[in-house]
């Protein structure tokens, strides 16, 4: 509850995306419906213990670029259909299965300070996102605008301003081929204490000015949504776990003493 309301504090205007594969229990995302967080998931699983907590399901993006086609058909009598895609042969695919669909493009976006660097297994490089931009056109997929991710605990506050500035290249060749593009996701990566000079608060004030400089006067306009995907910035620090000790001993190698400690 604290973080939701650092959350609201911080960026009153962009929609949170509860990353569910951070922590999928179902207390945390019935709290977290309640708040009235949206919801980011990647399988189908996630998607549908979600449904189970009474959420609706357009209160759900299925944010993994990557689907079955079983899933996408699913996901069309469950009546999800917001997601994203980083490859035009995904666009074909859901105006297969699926051209109802509403989708993002998901953009590569690399990050050295980043631990993992999602840009390594998804996002769409320039050249493939606009191609993935002009297949969506000319396959009359409902392209609703762009996201990205700079990748799990990253600790670069301006990296979002590079993303962001990358955005606006490839939203303004979606706005060319007649789509509106009016929602922008920022992803997540945001952490929940500060380490390396990272500061939250400073964060979102970077990420705020950034997005002030590239689309302020749309965001003014209301021509832009602004969503998000934090997970761990949520739930980092709401739990915490217990051991039982089933056996407890020290031992001496060469003067070193050793404590192990046996958990159940």
């Amino acid at each position: 509850y604290n973080q939701w309301r650092k959350w609201v504090s911080s960026f009153p205007t962009i929609t949170p995306y509860y990353a569910v594969k951070c922590n999928p229990g179902i207390p945390v995302i019935k709290f977290l419906a309640k708040l009235g967080v949206n919801f980011d998931c990647a399988t189908m699983r996630e998607i549908e213990e979600v449904l189970k907590c009474g959420v609706s399901p357009d209160r759900i993006i299925y944010a993994h670029p990557v689907k079955h086609p079983k899933h996408l058909e699913r996901c069309k009598e469950l009546g999800v259909k917001f997601s994203v895609v980083d490859s035009p042969e995904e666009v074909l695919k859901i105006k297969k299965y699926f051209p109802e669909m509403v989708v993002l493009v998901r953009l590569k976006i690399g990050n050295k300070k980043s631990k993992i660097e999602l840009s390594d297994k998804f996002g769409a490089t320039l050249e493939n996102a606009m191609k993935t931009i002009d297949t969506c056109a000319e396959n009359q997929i409902n392209l609703d605008g762009i996201c990205f991710h700079v990748g799990y605990y990253n600790t670069d506050i301006y990296k979002y301003t590079d993303a962001l500035e990358f955005t606006k290249d490839v939203r303004d060749h979606g706005v060319s081929k007649g789509f509106a593009m009016k929602t922008i996701d920022i992803g997540g990566g945001f952490l929940s204490y500060n380490i390396d000079g990272y500061n939250f608060e400073q964060c979102a004030k970077e990420v705020t000015n950034a997005l002030i400089k590239l689309f302020g006067k749309e965001i003014e306009e209301n021509k832009i949504n602004l969503i998000s995907e934090p997970g761990t910035f949520f739930v980092d620090n709401c739990h915490n776990a217990y051991f039982k000790i089933i056996r407890q001993f020290v031992e001496t190698v060469d003067g070193v003493e050793t404590q192990h400690i046996f958990l159940n």
